[in-house]
């Protein structure tokens, strides 16, 4: 991977110099209280301490990031690494290059863990070995974190009972059983980095991630479809593997996130443009499909604020005053009234940085979100 330089500072905790048996990593910018509150989770895994290390990757100047790990529990081996910002692939190399044990377990700074979530990880990749298995990549289970009641709006509720962002409403029921045998293998779109278990070995044998893709959201995706063609392996679910995701997304942020997977889909498909069309199915940057976003956006954007006015209000509505008999109903609404306005906020993320490719020849493949 080479992703080292010179402008990469690594620092680690002084602790024993016993090799891990599971590296946790992560990349962070600016979410200080997330990071604090990931860290204490860590920090209460019946896994013992010794076992594990957390690597921490600052992409780019992070003093409350760096706050939050000098502040962790002292019982957590941790290491910290100050990085310039080139996004979240590059980070995320650096990450496993430090790395000191055979698996790596990626996640999010702002999950959860539950106390059984690290032990969960090594236990699925040690059954594996003793039956003799090809490795795998172990997805665990990570749902949306349920806010307190007098705050849980439909929208909130939508979100983690439904496939807009991840798809964990497949996999799993209500209680986190799981919907499938526990050797069925998921396919790359479900090697989510939030909460996804791989061995060192074969994530240095693909090649790390892309550093090309410089923004989130795909280099998961591109990293899990490099390893299924190049080794075969497969994608398997541990829902007892369980760190929820305390990330809530109010419908803005949600469109929003939108226009970044449009935006970020041209990047995509300059730095791996093989994944690109498997996964999006076609060619976004080509002149005619930019000339279909730019027809759509000008065709559709005029209704946008309509369907805004009546989607916004019922999205926002707190969850405790629907029943349970009116809410199959609103979810289905809620599902059809955000359709457009995602497929709107994608096309004009895509055709932004179609534009910005154009004015910018300097930016790398996968391009920054310019916000």
């Amino acid at each position: 991977m080479r992703s080292r330089d010179e402008a990469d500072i690594f620092t680690m905790s002084p602790h024993s110099p016993a090799l891990p048996r599971l590296s946790v990593i992560f990349p962070t910018l600016n979410r200080g209280a997330a990071v604090g509150r990931c860290l204490a989770r860590l920090a209460q895994q019946s896994l013992d301490p010794a076992d594990f290390e957390v690597i921490v990757v600052h992409d780019g100047p992070d003093p409350e990031g760096e706050s939050a790990l000098a502040n962790a529990d002292a019982r957590l081996r941790t290491a910290s690494i100050r990085a310039p910002r080139r996004g979240i692939a590059h980070a995320k190399n650096l990450a496993i290059e430090a790395a000191r044990a055979p698996l790596i377990l990626s996640i999010n700074d702002d999950i959860l863990p539950e106390p059984d979530f690290l032990i969960s990880h090594l236990r699925a990749h040690e059954e594996l070995a003793a039956r003799g298995e090809k490795p795998a990549m172990v997805l665990g289970y990570s749902p949306f974190a349920t806010p307190p009641a007098s705050e849980q709006t439909l929208f909130d509720r939508l979100l983690r009972e439904t496939s807009m962002i991840f798809f964990y409403d497949r996999m799993a029921g209500a209680a986190g059983t799981p919907l499938a045998p526990r050797d069925h293998d998921w396919g790359y779109r479900h090697a989510w980095n939030l909460n996804l278990s791989v061995r060192r070995a074969d994530l240095l044998a693909i090649g790390g991630f892309c550093p090309a893709i410089a923004n989130c959201c795909y280099e998961d995706i591109d990293l899990a479809y490099r390893a299924s063609r190049q080794l075969g392996a497969r994608v398997l679910f541990r829902p007892e593997a369980r760190a929820d995701h305390d990330h809530r997304y109010t419908p803005e942020a949600y469109f929003t996130r939108e226009w970044r997977l449009g935006y970020s889909a041209f990047g995509l498909a300059h730095a791996a443009p093989q994944t690109a069309r498997e996964v999006l199915g076609r060619d976004v940057t080509s002149p005619a499909e930019l000339a279909y976003a730019r027809a759509f956006v000008e065709r559709e954007g005029p209704s946008e604020a309509a369907w805004l006015a009546g989607f916004a209000p019922i999205a926002t509505t707190l969850a405790r005053g629907v029943s349970e008999e009116a809410w199959p109903a609103l979810r289905s609404a809620l599902w059809a009234g955000q359709v457009m306005l995602k497929r709107l906020a994608f096309r004009r993320g895509l055709l932004a940085a179609a534009g910005e490719s154009q004015r910018r020849e300097d930016r790398p493949h996968g391009l920054f979100h310019p916000r």
